[in-house]
């Protein structure tokens, strides 16, 4: 991980921060420096997390699960998944119940990480309300080229569904009608 040295990011600080005991890359001074001498925090963490040839998810170098560098609950097991299907299917129904036709009810995961929270989710609602899976549409929004990589392995699996990946100005420019699932991802 980078060094909490790197979040100082005044000029002046900053050139006491090239010895090397900062551990601050390379690439993160290089971008630093060319931005006058200092980043807001929003740019260091778009940076260090997304950057193509860098970024901790960007490059697929994140480890995610019980021994990796974190975990979520989806990677543990599928019972936040099932509990988060029952009220999914109950809004998708109630969707359906009020008229609109929107031909599918897209349902967005905004940060999919690996793409088991969406498995597990399909993989409840399905058992729970078969009907209503081939009127799902599944959207993934993903920025990062290696964490897409991993959730092309998940979603190629899935069978009587649609799904495509998607970014937040087309989700803006053409809107879905269905629910989005975002975790801490837009906070």
């Amino acid at each position: 991980m980078i060094s909490s040295a790197c979040a100082l990011f005044s000029l002046k600080v900053f050139s006491i921060m090239i010895d090397p005991s900062a551990r601050c890359p390379r690439w993160l001074i290089d971008h630093i420096v060319d931005s006058g001498g200092s980043i807001s925090f929003y740019r260091y963490m778009d940076l260090v997390l997304n950057d193509p040839k860098n970024g901790f998810y960007s490059t697929g170098r994140a480890n995610i699960g019980k021994h990796g560098d974190f975990c979520t609950s989806p990677s543990l097991s599928n019972d936040f998944s099932r509990l988060l299907a029952i009220q999914v299917v109950d809004w998708f129904l109630d969707l359906e119940k009020s008229g609109i036709d929107s031909g599918l009810f897209s349902l967005v995961e905004i940060g999919p990480g690996e793409g088991t929270l969406s498995r597990d989710l399909i993989s409840a609602i399905t058992e729970i309300a078969p009907d209503l899976i081939s009127k799902i549409e599944l959207i993934l929004v993903e920025v990062n080229v290696g964490m897409r990589e991993r959730q092309e392995k998940v979603v190629k699996n899935f069978r009587g569904i649609n799904f495509r990946w998607s970014n937040i100005e087309d989700l803006i420019s053409r809107p879905v009608t269905g629910v989005v699932i975002a975790n801490e991802v837009l906070d």
